[in-house]
């Protein structure tokens, strides 16, 4: 951004938190991603599926729990391959911001499309 000001220009920075999309991965798809875009398969994928496979939560408080809860989609936002399998879901996301030509950044869950322009033409950025 300092070279955009150095320029004379403006920059607009676009911040994405998507730490609530963890919960929403379909665990179909998310296999099919690692089998068709990245090329996964044979006892790797197996082993995906097995750790998708039977996955359940339940809600502690106190004394109080609620009924154990199958879960048909979502990966465990805290886990070392939750992360890893939420940025191989999302990574074409990428493809987005390079059709519009937005730079952008991927950091986990966090995502960041930048631009900038004339003062001119700031209704475009």
């Amino acid at each position: 951004m300092v070279t955009t000001i150095d320029r004379g220009e403006i920059g607009a920075l676009v911040l994405l938190d998507m730490s609530a999309a963890f919960d929403t991965i379909d665990h179909g798809i998310m296999l099919d991603v690692f089998q068709h875009r990245f090329r996964v398969g044979d006892a790797a994928l197996d082993w995906f599926a097995y750790y998708f496979a039977d996955r359940t939560q339940q809600f502690v408080t106190g004394t109080d729990s609620s009924s154990v809860s199958q879960l048909l989609i979502g990966t465990p936002q805290g886990s070392v391959l939750g992360l890893k399998c939420f940025v191989t879901y999302v990574e074409d996301v990428t493809e987005i911001f390079q059709q519009h030509g937005i730079p952008c950044h991927l950091f986990a869950d966090d995502m960041q499309g930048t631009g900038c322009s004339k003062p001119s033409r700031v209704n475009e950025v």
